[in-house]
């Protein structure tokens, strides 16, 4: 419906303001990279949502979004290469997976230092099965382990 549709619109106004253009000039000021990073996740997820929604598209999963942005007719070529600018390129990909990887690690060294999880994989999904599968209660434990 259309009023679901500006009330979308709306919300997207407003993580866009709050992120982009409140936020990251005052981050970037003080250095701190971590939260630099989220603030440009946060504003790239809503500067998204808000083209498709324009187009009056459903926007797909996070990793295609992106990708479908240059297929979009209105503002789609423009905001897809302006957020290509934003995040520059991949160059420290493999420093980054590295990263990721030991991140994850020392998330499941302590996964199985709370018996948490019993999984012996590197994958975070097989931990995040496992954790769902110890919850007790039952209303949860039937819930979508991929829904908080």
């Amino acid at each position: 419906p259309n009023d679901v549709r500006k009330k979308k619109i709306a919300a997207r106004c407003m993580i866009m303001a709050q992120a982009g253009q409140y936020n990251y000039p005052r981050i970037s000021r003080r250095g701190e990279n971590v939260a630099l990073h989220l603030t440009v996740a946060e504003f790239i997820r809503a500067t998204g949502s808000m083209v498709y929604l324009l187009n009056k598209r459903y926007q797909p999963f996070y990793k295609w979004l992106h990708r479908g942005l240059s297929e979009l007719p209105v503002l789609g070529i423009e905001v897809a290469k302006l957020l290509k600018e934003l995040v520059g390129d991949a160059k420290q990909y493999e420093r980054n997976t590295d990263i990721i990887e030991e991140i994850c690690r020392l998330i499941i060294a302590e996964l199985h230092r709370q018996r948490l999880s019993d999984s012996d994989a590197d994958f975070m999904v097989e931990h995040g099965i496992s954790v769902h599968l110890g919850i007790e209660d039952e209303i949860l434990q039937n819930t979508n382990p991929w829904v908080e």
